[in-house]
């Protein structure tokens, strides 16, 4: 299997996420073992392939939920910007696809954030992607709780 190719021009979100997962196991970042363990696995699934990884579909989620605008509070931008982590969380959901049956790789995932840290927001856009914004997803069923 071809290697992923993730570009910083064409993937920047996706690039954010992979950045992310290199400053953890490099120890730019402090993190428990879980994040590490997580970060370990991702870019190890990466280079094995066992797993396909659609950059452009984890990519497309990205760009889509980042459109979204805040509905509370005062914010320094109109729409909701992911930080690093959350980039990184969603392109592994998202990115790696059944080799067979082309669904997503991981169907249920547990992400424990500290409160305020846009739990409700990611669930919300994510169910609205499944209910909308998925054309043509074989993976349109998401079952959320924040």
């Amino acid at each position: 299997m071809a290697k992923v190719k993730i570009s910083k021009t064409e993937h920047p979100y996706c690039y954010k996420g992979l950045q992310y997962a290199n400053d953890i196991l490099e120890n730019k970042i402090p993190s428990s073992r879980f994040v590490y363990g997580a970060c370990k696995r991702f870019l190890r699934d990466l280079d094995e392939g066992k797993y396909p990884f659609d950059v452009d579909y984890a990519e497309r989620y990205l760009r889509l939920v980042q459109n979204f605008e805040h509905t509370i509070g005062n914010w320094e931008t109109k729409n909701i910007i992911y930080e690093p982590w959350q980039c990184f969380v969603w392109m592994n959901i998202m990115g790696f696809k059944h080799p067979e049956t082309g669904r997503r790789r991981f169907r249920t995932a547990h992400v424990e954030v500290p409160r305020g840290s846009g739990k409700s927001t990611m669930a919300s856009q994510c169910g609205l992607f499944f209910l909308a914004l998925d054309v043509g997803g074989l993976c349109s069923e998401a079952i959320l709780c924040a």
